[in-house]
């Protein structure tokens, strides 16, 4: 069914103003999904499984002039190319040494299917908003001990989390850190071994961010990052 010349025309008109930008859909999971990892990793997969339809919209420069062209992703694209999450946004990726995009490419996701799988009026949205200030309740116990020496800060807990020890386990930029060294150390789709422990892993993975940690500072993804990392990526059978 995927790519039918039919449905395409029929049901996903290519100049509907129900495409959405891949970074609005993104941005759309996250909302509901707080969590980025689990985010971008469900939005990969119902794109893969086609249940969120893509379109990919480009210039062709190869015409006389130079013309845009506007396709339906179905069978022929996910036989070369697999949506996955990395660097904080959604990659697609290669199947095949000699597979390329267009350069000048932008990717749509459908609206309606978007809003269909993460309503914005899910029971699960207040419970996700309640979730919010977990992060706070790690920081109190960490903050306790600095109480009887320093001042309550005026603005509350929250600028806190931006400073001190607490700043690396947060997941923005470690965890893309860690999908890139998964794929460097177990090429090509980052699929850790299932015999391997989280700390196994995680060992393997140090020395990947070797530069970062002698030339910048940056202190390695905690195993707990590494641990969601992995999952998202899912393992391979040795």
């Amino acid at each position: 069914m995927a790519g039918d010349a039919s449905e395409s025309s029929a049901a996903f008109p290519l100049d509907s103003p129900n495409w959405w930008p891949w970074r609005r859909a993104i941005e759309h999971v996250r909302h509901l999904r707080i969590n980025h990892a689990i985010a971008d990793q469900e939005l990969a997969t119902a794109i893969n499984e086609r249940d969120v339809r893509c379109k990919m919209d480009w210039l062709d420069s190869r015409a006389a002039p130079p013309k845009r062209v506007v396709t339906l992703l179905g069978d022929s694209f996910f036989a070369v190319f697999r949506i996955e999450p990395g660097w904080g946004k959604l990659l697609a990726v290669a199947q095949r040494p000699d597979a390329r995009l267009p350069h000048d490419h932008v990717l749509y996701a459908w609206g309606p299917h978007i809003e269909r799988i993460w309503p914005t009026a899910a029971p699960s949205e207040p419970a996700a908003e309640k979730a919010k200030p977990e992060p706070e309740a790690a920081l109190d116990e960490s903050a306790a001990a600095a109480a009887t020496t320093a001042p309550s800060p005026t603005s509350g807990a929250t600028p806190s989390l931006l400073e001190g020890p607490l700043h690396p386990l947060r997941h923005g930029g470690q965890i893309d850190r860690v999908y890139s060294a998964l794929r460097k150390e177990f090429p090509p789709f980052g699929k850790a071994p299932e015999s391997l422990s989280i700390e196994r892993i995680a060992k393997k993975l140090s020395r990947h961010w070797k530069t970062e940690r002698d030339e910048e500072g940056l202190d390695d993804p905690s195993p707990e990052v590494v641990r969601i990392a992995v999952n998202g990526l899912g393992r391979s059978d040795d």
